[in-house]
């Protein structure tokens, strides 16, 4: 599962993919479909746009709005919403600006931006990939099982279920404390294994392969078309016929493509060409797993949203899935979840009603 950022610039192209937008939404400003009305607050339930608004529920239920927008028709030109602060006072403005002096974020001067939005204009804004909600299966001692291999932070699953509600910087603190006393205690009592110079040697041939092959696939293309392969089946609503596609796309480029991969550039210190062509077969096993897992999950549970199955089935998917590499091959498991806390109701409901549900027996 993929939690989506929302209000991610996507015009003007100087600043696309940033967030600053969405940094911005938690104080002032509304989203706004193609004709100028602020559909957040039109069409929703005024409890689901002040928890939209006001708490960490607001990445799932944006991208989800904006998302439904774009799908209907009523998105901008280049496949978003509109961002705009056209109804904030002045003074308003200037207080904020206080927040972040000269409208500078993160070494980076957005005071072009706010004069734009100032004058009336709006910029165009999108989810984009953000945080995976899956991730390497830990016990509670952060252990994978792989021996002497721990996992914390957000290369690990499990610890948000369906949707990060908190800080991944409370995660990383929290799992890379338990992880790392736990690998301590690991090394007390085990010595270092001897490298397989056999394994060893076949990750080197498989890892320089592209420097031998002669062909004309290159990385940078091939990149693209797994971004887009995403971008149309693995996005922030899906459904069977597009995840089936995108299924046998990837599983094409792994067996077909991937294998073929040529370089140009024969330098080894940062060879970005090098890196995009190792990185490429990681990034299509992930997409695979998820995409295959998003096409067992016959329901719509937290960010994973398929328009196929709308409703969240607690009768038969309170489950996770398991994904494991079987001697070469992807599978998929289910284990129950684990619950210590709270009573989880029964039956189907819609993406709303759980919000509300979700919220009334949590709190914001």
């Amino acid at each position: 599962m993929v939690t989506f950022c929302p209000n991610v610039i996507l015009w003007p192209p100087a600043l696309r993919g940033d967030i600053f937008p969405y940094i911005l939404i938690e104080m002032f400003g509304d989203l706004l479909e193609k004709h100028g009305r602020p559909f957040l607050r039109d069409e929703y339930d005024s409890a689901i746009y002040r928890i939209a608004t006001t708490t960490e529920w607001n990445k799932l239920i944006f991208s989800m709005a904006c998302t439904r927008i774009v799908a209907r028709g009523d998105g901008s030109p280049r496949g978003g919403t509109y961002y705009s602060i056209k109804t904030v006072p002045s003074n308003i403005l200037d207080e904020a600006e206080k927040l972040y002096p000269g409208w500078r974020w993160l070494r980076t001067d957005f005071s072009p931006l706010m004069d734009w939005l100032k004058a009336g204009n709006a910029v165009e804004v999108a989810p984009a990939a953000h945080y995976m909600e899956g991730g390497i299966l830990v016990d509670e001692h952060a252990a994978t099982s792989v021996k002497g291999l721990y996992a914390a932070g957000e290369c690990s699953g499990g610890l948000f279920g369906a949707n990060r509600v908190a800080s991944a910087i409370t995660q990383i603190l929290v799992q890379g404390a338990i992880a790392g006393k736990s690998a301590a205690e690991f090394s007390k009592s085990h010595e270092t294994m001897e490298v397989n110079k056999k394994q060893l040697d076949g990750i080197e041939t498989r890892l320089l392969a592209p420097f031998q092959k002669k062909s004309q696939m290159r990385a940078p293309s091939l990149k693209k078309r797994v971004r887009k392969i995403a971008d149309d089946y693995l996005w922030v609503l899906r459904n069977g016929k597009g995840l089936k596609t995108a299924i046998s796309e990837l599983e094409g480029i792994l067996s077909k493509d991937i294998p073929q991969l040529s370089i140009e550039t024969t330098a080894r210190a940062y060879n970005k060409e090098w890196i995009d062509a190792i990185e490429i077969e990681s990034s299509v096993e992930v997409l695979l797993a998820s995409a295959r897992s998003a096409l067992f999950r016959t329901e719509s549970r937290g960010v994973h949203n398929r328009t196929d199955y709308s409703l969240t089935n607690n009768n038969t998917w309170l489950r996770e899935i398991v994904t494991r590499n079987v001697k070469g091959k992807l599978t998929l498991s289910t284990r129950p979840v684990t619950v210590t806390k709270i009573k989880l109701p029964k039956g189907k409901f819609s993406f709303e009603e759980g919000i509300m549900r979700a919220v009334k027996e949590l709190g914001e």
